[in-house]
């Protein structure tokens, strides 16, 4: 289960961009899984382990919230 990192102090919640990986896809730690445009800049989100993308439960343009 992927949840959005507090990337800045003042980050509250991010809106996906775009999903850099598609559902089934497999990925390598330090991979882009998804831009997000925070409060201040536009990042990349890297996967912290291997895995692969069951699916995509957020949609693009969707806004998500700091896991805390």
């Amino acid at each position: 289960e992927l949840t959005m990192p507090k990337l800045s102090d003042s980050m509250a919640d991010a809106v996906i961009l775009r999903w850099l990986k598609s559902a089934g896809e497999p990925f390598a730690r330090g991979e882009g899984l998804i831009e997000v445009e925070t409060d201040k800049a536009t990042v990349v989100y890297e996967a912290e382990w291997d895995g692969t993308l069951d699916a995509i439960l957020v949609p693009e343009g969707a806004t998500v919230a700091v896991a805390l």
